[in-house]
């Protein structure tokens, strides 16, 4: 899909999007240090945008059939997001990585973000 340089239309952003962020959750060893106990994702908010598949596979990997989506959506300009966070197609069951944010033409108007899906149940970062 083309972005939409000439001027944001309302309309276009029909999905809601939920941003968050992971959130390390600290635990203590036998010794009493501190650990990483367990990763969480934190909500932060809610935008407006639009998501549009753009890419998907199937593969073998593990003894199972795996899929992967790649993505990319719009939702106007903040700078709250970026590449260290997730994105939740609300509605869709779907949720994805941020692998890049871009700011469509300079103008601090609209974003664009990369988007890859992560396996389900399997949360990470940003992956090769």
């Amino acid at each position: 899909m083309t972005p939409k340089y000439s001027g944001i239309d309302a309309g276009q952003y029909k999905h809601r999007l939920k941003i968050s962020k992971l959130k390390e959750v600290l635990g203590q060893d036998s010794t009493g240090d501190q650990v990483a106990a367990e990763d969480r994702y934190e909500e932060l908010f809610t935008v407006w945008g639009e998501l549009q598949p753009q890419q998907g596979r199937e593969f073998w990997g593990g003894e199972r059939v795996n899929t992967e989506m790649l993505a990319l959506a719009w939702t106007r300009y903040t700078e709250q997001i970026t590449d260290t966070m997730i994105l939740e197609w609300v509605g869709r069951n779907k949720t994805f990585n941020i692998i890049s944010v871009i700011d469509i033409r300079g103008e601090m108007r609209e974003l664009e973000m990369q988007l890859k899906e992560m396996p389900v149940g399997q949360p990470m970062r940003n992956p090769e």
